[in-house]
């Protein structure tokens, strides 16, 4: 996935905030796993290699939509543009993400013993994909490419001083 990830986004920051999303969620979910006393198997490694899809399907979603509206939008500031683009895909991620809670719901009190750590994890992991999408990777996308543009400023201005 991390291949993936470095392949689709050759930016690299960007790449790197969707990972960062990822181990964000795996983790937290492992966390409450851990805190409500699971055993962990197989069926923990599934639900959470099933959570990383979801999660960084969401991420790469709010990010094409994050460059599309930056060739389409040239005159908006970058901050406009990633909450003009967060407001374009939350409705599609919300849905989404509601029908794969409540089927997830779903198992976790009607499926049976075998299916209810799968089920607990997938219920916490569609909240946490779509708030680690929304609320991390793109606020660390934005800070990264307004720190990056600074450093490019920077350099270009004492590239000017210097030059005189």
């Amino acid at each position: 996935m991390v291949a993936y990830v470095a392949f689709r986004f050759k930016s690299g920051l960007w790449g790197i905030a969707a990972v960062l999303g990822v181990i964000h969620d795996i983790i937290t979910c492992f966390g409450f796993v851990i805190l409500a006393n699971k055993e962990i198997n197989i069926i923990v490694v599934a639900a959470l290699l099933t959570l990383a899809g979801y999660s960084i399907n969401d991420t790469i979603v709010l990010f094409d939509r994050i460059k599309e509206n930056l060739k389409l939008c040239l005159k908006e500031n970058f901050a406009a543009i990633i909450n003009k683009s967060i407001n374009e895909v939350l409705v599609r991620t919300v849905v989404t993400s509601l029908m794969v809670f409540i089927v997830a719901g779903s198992l976790f009190f009607f499926g049976g013993e075998v299916l209810h750590t799968f089920a607990y994890i997938m219920v916490i992991g569609t909240v946490l994909g779509v708030f680690s999408s929304v609320f991390i990777c793109a606020p660390f996308v934005y800070e990264l490419e307004i720190r990056r543009s600074n450093r490019l400023k920077a350099a270009i201005k004492q590239g000017v001083t210097h030059s005189k």
